[in-house]
């Protein structure tokens, strides 16, 4: 036997009101009730809901060049940088300092072993070892720095040889114009006929500043 929905229980299931009002219309309305009759409207925090707090934005300090560039690129012998490593109030650590000789290639002439860089540094190196004549001297051969001849000290395109006697790698408040006598003594005896090089000058015998 088929069973059949009478009338009337059509009737009594759709005359139920629906419920038809959205979320968003019943806040609304409620937003608009609470602002007659003076209740403010309820928070995020009130009504369980979590805001995403954004990030501050940070600014990236600009880089400064390298430290060794806030120190001066000359000093004379007797304003002497700190020892190597040294650091100062504002500037950083001290670079490495050179006391050298400054020549421009222009100016030198070949040698006994030639005119290239390590030319010139083996007969500087030849001259220094024959200046210690007596067995004294000879004996503090070893407690001195032996000379260098180097290149592109200041910069890449740095076009100068320096003929070192001494640096700020250890105490330059142990370096003496004696202590160096030997080094000076085995300068290259001679120099372009145009030149006319002092080796006291400023600007020509100094603390030179390296990048290291």
């Amino acid at each position: 036997m088929t069973r059949t929905v009478t009338p009337s229980r059509v009737l009594s299931e759709s005359s139920s009101p629906r419920k038809t009002r959205s979320t968003t219309n019943k806040q609304a309305h409620d937003g608009k009730r609470h602002a007659t009759h003076g209740i403010a409207p309820k928070s995020k925090q009130s009504l369980g809901i979590q805001t995403v707090k954004k990030a501050p934005v940070r600014r990236r300090k600009p880089q400064s060049g390298p430290s060794w560039k806030l120190f001066p690129e000359y000093r004379s012998f007797d304003d002497k940088p700190p020892r190597r490593g040294t650091f100062v109030e504002g500037k950083g650590p001290t670079p490495l300092y050179a006391l050298a000789w400054r020549f421009s290639p222009v100016d030198l002439v070949a040698g006994p072993s030639g005119g290239t860089v390590m030319d010139l540094e083996s007969d500087f190196i030849a001259r220094w070892a024959d200046s210690f004549k007596t067995k004294a001297e000879r004996k503090r051969i070893d407690e001195i720095n032996r000379p260098l001849v180097l290149q592109c000290l200041a910069s890449q395109t740095d076009s100068y040889l320096y003929f070192t006697a001494a640096s700020n790698a250890e105490d330059p408040a142990g370096v003496t114009r004696e202590s160096i006598k030997f080094a000076k003594q085995a300068l290259p005896p001679k120099f372009m006929p145009y030149s006319k090089i002092d080796f006291d000058s400023d600007e020509v015998f100094g603390w030179f500043r390296t990048r290291k």
